[in-house]
């Protein structure tokens, strides 16, 4: 469900986007389904580059932006269910995780990366009130993050789990409770790759509230003409 796009090529691939309202009560079903949706995306996103790259496994077709309520200052909310892998041959060291255009308080306070737990008949981590390493140990934020899974060109491999080599990107968020909510509408991956730092942006919003996230939020916007 998610679209990637580097930076530095200052291109956009046209998709919709669809958005969850995530409030307290009903988190665990909601990532569930968010979950279950990411694992069997048909399409590999990213746009054309020369060289070795940074891709995000997803539908080409859709973004995520996902607004969670009652969310105290400072707790920590890791979010994941984000499948990466390199276009071709060559090993990406990811060096820092940010919200694009951050609006009030967030911060990402830790990101990691750990192999496909769909191949392992493990969930993704879809959205937890809890810092990374207390959800899995499969998560250590404190070591250096290696993506070296080159990228499925199969469509059906990827449909039917057969994607072992790509990874998942956990990322672990929390804000300063200041103001209603606090937030952005994508994350940008900043990581070394054969010589150079790229970054890649990924249509993945995540929005902390206080109390019930507004309506607002929760909306859904044609990128199409973009």
């Amino acid at each position: 469900m998610l679209v990637g796009s580097h930076l530095h090529k200052r291109k956009r691939i046209s998709i919709r986007s669809a958005s969850l309202l995530v409030e307290s009560g009903v988190i665990d079903r909601v990532m569930k389904w968010a979950t279950a949706a990411l694992a069997v995306a048909l399409f590999l996103a990213g746009c054309s580059q020369d060289g070795p790259h940074l891709q995000v496994v997803g539908d080409q077709s859709v973004a995520l932006n996902l607004a969670v309520s009652d969310v105290g200052a400072n707790q920590p909310y890791a979010f994941g269910s984000i499948m990466l892998c390199v276009s071709s041959p060559a090993t990406a060291r990811i060096t820092n995780v940010a919200v694009d255009q951050a609006q009030g308080g967030i911060r990402v306070d830790a990101f990691a990366v750990r192999p496909n737990p769909l191949t392992r008949q493990q969930e993704g981590l879809g959205g937890q009130r809890e810092a990374l390493i207390d959800y899995s140990s499969t998560f250590a934020p404190n070591s250096a993050q290696f993506i070296s899974g080159v990228c499925q060109s199969s469509s059906s491999a990827i449909a039917s789990g057969d994607t072992a080599d790509i990874s998942e990107l956990g990322v672990q968020v929390s804000w300063d409770g200041f103001g209603r909510y606090a937030g952005g509408h994508a994350l940008d991956i900043t990581y070394e790759i054969a010589g150079t730092e790229q970054t890649l942006r990924l249509n993945y919003g995540i929005w902390l509230c206080a109390v019930t996230c507004p309506p607002d939020l929760n909306h859904t916007k044609s990128l199409a003409s973009q």
